[in-house]
């Protein structure tokens, strides 16, 4: 799932040029992994319509779990962060 939404909604822009220009999404991700988290926030935003909720029966605690996984993984894809995350 979380490779499914990894670039939902992608520009083409990298999170740089996004920063570098006061981008919306710069300003509402606070310059950090701004692409990534717009993915995650976006797709998560379809999630909650009804109409799109195919996890709507999952219990709330593995919802919690899924959904903390798919962020980690979403973030992780960051390639400005790969080198904090290999010395960790």
């Amino acid at each position: 799932l979380a490779a499914a939404v990894h670039d939902y909604q992608h520009r083409g822009l990298s999170n740089d040029f996004l920063v570098r220009t006061l981008d919306d999404w710069a300003l509402r991700y606070n310059d950090r992994q701004v692409s990534e988290n717009h993915h995650l926030a976006a797709a998560f935003a379809v999630l909650q319509r009804k109409e799109f909720n195919f996890l709507e029966s999952l219990p709330a605690q593995d919802f919690r779990r899924l959904r903390g996984l798919m962020i980690s993984m979403v973030l992780g894809t960051d390639l400005a962060e790969h080198g904090s995350i290999m010395t960790a």
